[in-house]
Order: C-alpha cells, then structure tokens, then sequence
C-alpha cells in the first residue's frame, strides 16, 4: 500500500526565510504524521513531538520509503511507528557492516590485480581488459572462475554504488544477481542476503583468518533486530546454517565453562554507557527536553533511544 499523499518541499525565498522554511517544514511533517495516521501506523506511546524529531534526522521521504517496502502488499496488517523505525535501524547496521567487509575484500583484489583502484567499477573495467590467460589467472588465485569473478566484480560495483547514495537496502532488488554455488540455488540472488554469501566467499578467500568473526557480527546485527522481519533483505530460516555462522564467538568460553548471564540482560552487543542510557531515558521520562535536545545533551542518538525504550516497555529491567 502507498500514500494517498506526497508530502513535498519548496524554498520559500524571502526575508527570514530560515524561519519560514522551518515553519513549513515542521507543518509539512505535521501533514505527514496525519497520514501516517491515516494509514492505521500505531505510535504507541511516542508523542508527536518525538515523531517529529525523528523526522528531523531520516526526512518523512526516507521514512515513506521505508513504510512502503515494510507493509507493501500488506493492507490488514497492523501497522507501527516503532517497527519501521526499527527496520532503518537494521538498514543502518547492515551498511556499516557491508562496508567493513567490502575494505578487505577491494584490497585482496587489488593485491591479486597487482594494481590500484579506488572503486569496484575501476577494478571491473581493468579486468575486462585483460587477456584471457590473464583473467584466467586472476580467477585462479580468488579460486573462482573467470566469468563468475567478472560477474562478482560486477554485484560490488552496484552495492558499492547504493551505498554512494545512501539508497534503502531493505525490500529492494539488487541492481545485479551473484552467480552462486549449485548448493545455493534456493536462495533469492534478487535479495540482499545472496550479496552477503558472496562476500562472505570472497573474504573467505582473501582473509580467511577473519571468516568466523564476519558471520559472528552479522549475527549480532540480527539479535539486536528481533522483530524484524527479514524476508524482505532475502533471508532465509536456515541462513546461519548456510553461511557457516559458529555457535560462539571462537575466543569465548564453551557454554558449560561460560559466566552465567545476570537477569533481564538481553543478547547482541552490550552499550558502550549503560549509564549514558539510563541517562537519556530519565531525561526522556522527565518530559521537559524533547528527544532531539536529550539526543545532543546525553550523545546518545535518537534511534538508540527508542530502541532503549522498546525494550524498556518489553520488561527489559536493565533499563528502569
């Protein structure tokens, strides 16, 4: 289901006219929480002040994207302010995380080219210059084919370029399909998460001594992310089994020899400043400073706050 109504933006050049566009602005996003309303999103207990806020840092256009490819096709469903919030989130730590393997993975291949380039299409290009003995060389030491490098060079080159633009991951149809495995032919190459198995392949290859600590955090990312549905990123139920994902991190102790977990604490990564948190949420609670002021005063984002919030309401007692 899409919006009844764009909400849309225009300068308004005239004297003042930082006022003027900030009282546009927040009326525009005052129009956009309403059609949210109108479209069945449950706010909970976030007040409008704080959806504001929020818009303030994604655009009620970035939020829209989000809403449309969460509750596409899904007209009876319930339909939350919290969840697509948290589905950018997830958005967010999927990028970072495609990020950090994709440096490793550009400077194994620039080792194997023997050649420097600064993006995935200049290293794309180089490669389809090159002889036939030579590609087939290159392939060898990737320990792949020459078509299916070409073809993963090219999978990078278009990831690389969403991230450039800073363009939505979830929901969306890769702008090229990774030849995979015969053993992965049930996986939907259209989705994010057949990217994710290349990568993994290719860093496998390049920096194998850090194959289980990949796996290890993009399992992390996903504790973090409970309730969100990950169909959508391609996903499926049996991923960890297919990516090889370990039960424990390799420098943690078995289960049997491990500390026992104190009550109400959560897995996934633990904050950095529990009491930066507890913090942020008194200060919330107090009703005086509204969430973008408690997000600059404390240092704490406004996404970490809601996310802390969720949990609060959920019974986490680390946080009351």
């Amino acid at each position: 289901m899409r919006f009844r109504k764009t909400i849309t933006f225009t300068p308004v050049p005239e004297k003042d006219a930082h006022v003027t566009m900030k009282t546009k602005y927040e009326h525009s996003c005052l129009e956009f929480v309403e059609s949210l309303a109108a479209e069945g999103v449950d706010f909970g207990t976030t007040h409008r002040s704080d959806v504001l806020a929020i818009l303030e840092s994604y655009s009620p256009a970035r939020v829209q994207e989000y809403f449309n490819a969460l509750y596409a096709g899904k007209s009876a469903e319930a339909r939350s302010f919290a969840a697509i919030i948290e589905v950018m989130d997830l958005d967010e730590e999927l990028t970072g995380y495609l990020l950090t393997l994709m440096g490793p993975i550009q400077i194994g291949l620039q080792e194997r080219f023997a050649q420097e380039a600064a993006t995935f299409d200049e290293l794309l290009a180089l490669y389809a210059d090159l002889e036939a003995s030579e590609r087939q060389a290159i392939a060898k030491k990737v320990r792949t084919k020459p078509q299916q490098l070409e073809n993963w060079l090219r999978c990078l080159s278009r990831l690389q370029g969403l991230f450039l633009r800073r363009e939505r991951l979830y929901g969306r149809s890769m702008p090229a399909r990774p030849r995979l495995a015969p053993e992965h032919a049930a996986i939907d190459r259209a989705r994010l998460f057949s990217q994710i198995v290349m990568m993994a392949s290719l860093h496998d290859t390049l920096r194998p001594f850090a194959s289980s600590s990949i796996r290890w955090e993009l399992r992390r990312i996903v504790e973090r992310h409970p309730g969100s549905n990950l169909a959508p990123l391609g996903f499926p139920d049996d991923w960890q089994d297919i990516l090889g994902v370990p039960r424990r991190f390799p420098s943690e102790k078995p289960s049997s020899e491990a500390e026992p977990r104190p009550r109400g604490r959560r897995g996934g990564r633990p904050p950095k400043d529990v009491e930066t948190i507890k913090q942020a949420l008194f200060l919330y609670d107090r009703r005086i400073d509204s969430i973008s002021e408690i997000s600059r005063k404390t240092g704490v984002s406004i996404t970490t706050i809601y996310k802390y919030l969720h949990l609060r309401e959920q019974g986490d007692s680390a946080f009351e």
